[in-house]
């Protein structure tokens, strides 16, 4: 029973012993190069995508139902509930 309490204990000396890749001196200088090189900017115009880019026009997202900021929270939930259950039967 000693030996396995020693293990456990060992076990929990060590667990936070972080060990660590070695490089070699040519991985080093490689990375170094890569780090130096210049950073491409990108035209504006690509900077920006609308939904159309990925999903394909067929695919339906549901929309929240309107509301105003009068609406109760109850009557919000409701009303929400109503339209995702009603879509929810119609995917069925």
């Amino acid at each position: 029973m000693k030996e396995f309490v020693i293990i456990i204990i060992l076990y929990r000396i060590n667990r936070y012993a972080l060990i660590f890749k070695t490089e070699s001196k040519e991985e080093i200088t490689k990375l170094k190069q890569e780090a130096r090189k210049e950073i491409c900017s990108v035209q504006p115009e690509y900077m920006e995508c609308t939904v159309e880019d990925f999903y394909p026009p067929e695919l339906d997202f549901p929309i929240r139902p309107p509301w105003n900021i009068g609406i109760s929270r109850t009557e919000l939930e409701r009303n929400e509930n109503r339209y995702f259950n009603v879509g929810s039967h119609i995917l069925k």
